[in-house]
């Protein structure tokens, strides 16, 4: 039976126990809400962005299966058990560390990856059968009020996508009634049509969550550092312990 600090250091890993479940919890869901967000976006991403968060909510479940080593082997003052909870903390946080940096390193090189297969799929307004078509294109452009991947102009190219005497899709009206949009005038006299381009929201909104991933991973990694330290002190005590007997 452990006494003193060693019984305090005990008693620590047991909180800080319940303290790493509400971390699986939060990584877990952060994780999964994100992959939702991006799976809306399918075909503009390549799969690093689906694999990220897919790591988080891996974490996530894996954290809920170690939490039981900690617990028990504190209460039971079991060194193979408290010794194998710091191992796999260990191993949890170089997962954290490594999606943590991915989605920094995500966050970068969101620009130039959606511009390319934003131009890609313009022609595919109408499509059936490809990724990308008209239901995807028109949410993309009411949801973040904007129009063309750049500007208005990238439709121009592709008038006939929609309708030969529109220059833009319907989508790019900004009024509730889209007879009010100058749909057939060029840009620079269209009256009612968004007037910026989709690139800069949806980069914004794809780098912003690629950073959520970036800062949940690491910051959750630095927390259980703590629970690391109390666990490699607690399974010296016990070993310690054992050794006396």
């Amino acid at each position: 039976m452990l006494t003193g600090g060693a019984a305090l250091i005990k008693y620590l890993l047991f909180v800080f126990n319940l303290v790493f479940v509400i971390t699986g919890i939060v990584i877990l869901t952060i994780g999964a809400v994100i992959l939702a967000e991006y799976g809306t976006y399918e075909g503009l991403l390549d799969g690093n962005y689906y694999s990220t968060p897919g790591l988080l909510i891996s974490i996530g479940v894996i954290i809920f299966l170690v939490a039981f080593f900690g617990c028990c082997g504190s209460i039971k003052e079991n060194y193979c058990m408290v010794l194998t909870f710091a191992v796999l903390m260990i191993a949890i946080f170089i997962l954290e560390v490594a999606g943590g940096m991915a989605g920094y390193m995500l966050s970068s090189k969101a620009e130039p990856l959606l511009k390319k297969n934003m131009m890609e799929m313009l022609p595919q307004y109408n499509s059936t059968t490809g990724p990308w078509n008209r239901e995807d294109w028109d949410s993309l452009q009411k949801n973040f009020k904007c129009c063309g991947v750049e500007s208005p102009a990238d439709w121009m190219t592709h008038t006939a996508l929609f309708n030969e005497t529109f220059r833009y899709p319907l989508s790019c009206c900004s009024l509730d009634d889209p007879k009010k949009c100058s749909l057939d005038a060029p840009p620079s006299n269209a009256t009612g049509i968004y007037k910026d381009g989709c690139l800069m929201s949806l980069e914004k909104f794809v780098s912003d969550n690629a950073i959520t991933i970036g800062g949940t991973g690491i910051g959750i990694a630095v927390i259980q550092l703590i629970g690391v330290v109390l666990t490699c002190t607690l399974a010296k005590n016990i070993k310690q312990g054992y050794e006396t007997v």
